[in-house]
């Protein structure tokens, strides 16, 4: 029933929890967006998590072109 599988994060900050869930049939462009979102939820600021992925993503491109 790969299906029905679900991809569970649990943040734990305080004593405060909170629970995401998504299928585990993601494209890789749904799991940015997930990441992004927990993110956001954990209290980042949007800019910065979106100008972090943005230089780690450009890094990890270079060094996957640079072998």
């Amino acid at each position: 029933m790969i299906g029905n599988q679900i991809t569970r994060l649990i943040l734990e900050e305080n004593s405060e929890i909170r629970t995401f869930e998504f299928s585990c049939g993601l494209s890789t462009t749904e799991i940015v967006q997930e990441m992004y979102l927990l993110c956001l939820a954990a209290g980042h600021d949007k800019d910065n998590v979106a100008s972090a992925m943005f230089e780690l993503g450009r890094e990890l491109t270079e060094d996957y072109d640079n072998g």
